[in-house]
């Protein structure tokens, strides 16, 4: 009885991939040929975009928005996701204040000057062990200085010596570490 399940799971399995392999030929007519040139007209594509999205060096306000987009793009996802958080916006100019509009509950705001927040061993990660936590990121400031400022409906309602960002999932918050990495040393550039 067991020769014969073994037998039929076999049998199912190369049926299943002789089947697939058939699908994947037909879905072109010249076979892996096509896929050859696609791959090399997606990799002039590649570099032909790359070129026209870079950034100058000189255009300060330019790389700071580079840098902020992950960020906006990731906070959008959250959106999604969690009710805490609704219409966010992220904002920076040349001043490197970074400014993050929630308005969830009202309209709130988390105001920084980057230029105060540890580039170089600041960062840690916020775990999400237990059930209802959420993956974040924790920046701290330089000297523990309560640098990072709380408003809810344009009033100061209090201040904290790290910035911390929460979102849906790890991989969001993956996805900024960097982008908040460049942002800091794009406005240590400007400094």
């Amino acid at each position: 009885m067991k020769l014969q399940h073994l037998f039929f799971a076999a049998m199912f399995f190369l049926v299943w991939s002789f089947s697939a392999c058939q699908s994947d030929k037909s879905g072109n007519a010249s076979g892996q040929k096509q896929d050859e040139n696609a791959e090399e007209l997606t990799g002039k594509d590649l570099m032909q975009s790359l070129r026209e999205q870079a950034v100058s060096e000189d255009d300060k306000l330019g790389r700071i928005q580079q840098a902020l987009k992950p960020l906006r793009e990731e906070y959008a996802k959250s959106e999604k996701v969690l009710p805490s958080l609704k219409d966010v916006k992220v904002e920076m100019g040349e001043d490197c204040v970074l400014h993050i509009y929630n308005h969830a509950q009202g309209e709130e705001e988390v105001r920084v000057n980057v230029l105060k927040l540890d580039v170089d061993g600041g960062f840690s990660l916020i775990a999400d062990l237990n059930p209802g936590d959420l993956p974040g990121l924790r920046i701290r400031t330089i000297g523990g200085e309560a640098a990072v400022e709380f408003y809810r409906d344009g009033k100061l309602t209090g201040s904290q010596e790290a910035l911390e960002i929460y979102m849906a999932e790890r991989a969001n918050i993956e996805r900024i570490t960097p982008a908040l990495v460049q942002l800091l040393r794009v406005c240590r550039d400007l400094d």
